[in-house]
């Protein structure tokens, strides 16, 4: 089932690559160069899942995912954050969890584990369907 993803990420390379991925599975992508830029585009649009870039100008990623976790709304403190990083270092994945990111995705990216990650964050549990009876 498509999903609407917010892509977060500065580089216009990254952006394209991650994109055409993500509508090559069927989703739908927005756009944000960067966090201030997230939190306008977060408030006007129902996202199934955020990639959060962490190094970035204006505002980081874990500042921005910070702002997304105190916003009133309760959508806002289950909506899977999974950060972007080209930083294998724990320090920088703790920091990233401390500001309430889901998960991570190292770059370069891999398409596959990519996919997964998606999957396992915005699949929705199957609900029981009530049994027929016989006519």
């Amino acid at each position: 089932m498509p999903k609407n993803i917010l892509l977060v990420e500065d580089n216009p390379i990254n952006q394209l690559v991650t994109s055409l991925l993500l509508t090559k599975w069927g989703h739908h992508v927005t756009i944000a160069n960067d966090g201030k830029e997230a939190l306008e585009k977060i408030q006007n649009k129902n996202f199934s899942l955020i990639l959060m870039d962490i190094n970035m100008p204006v505002m980081d990623g874990c500042e921005t995912t910070l702002h997304i976790r105190e916003l009133k709304d309760p959508h806002f403190k289950t909506l899977p954050i999974i950060a972007f990083t080209t930083s294998p270092m724990a320090d920088t994945k703790e920091k990233a969890r401390q500001m309430g990111m889901d998960d991570f995705l190292s770059k370069p990216l891999d398409p596959e584990e990519m996919h997964r990650k998606i999957n396992q964050y915005t699949s929705e549990i199957p609900t029981t369907q009530p049994r027929r009876e016989k006519t």
